[in-house]
């Protein structure tokens, strides 16, 4: 998890969930204990401001690849 997107674990399984530490255990675990994922306020208004994506969208891609002309 991260300050800008929360888990919801699946009704019933957030006793399961809360003693999660680690991604270990692959899809298995994520399909048993979480229902969805979701972004927190902030990053869901980042998301939505064309120009936020497009300087996101930018500064991802150049570190991913830093080698790479500045895009547009």
């Amino acid at each position: 998890s991260s300050s800008f997107w929360h888990l919801q674990p699946k009704q019933g399984r957030e006793e399961a969930y809360a003693k999660l530490d680690t991604s270990g255990g692959g899809s298995k675990r994520i399909r048993e204990n979480i229902e969805y994922a979701y972004l927190s306020d902030f990053a869901f208004l980042v998301f939505k401001n064309s120009d936020a994506r497009s300087e996101l969208r930018k500064q991802i891609v150049s570190l991913i690849n830093p080698h790479l002309p500045n895009h547009k």
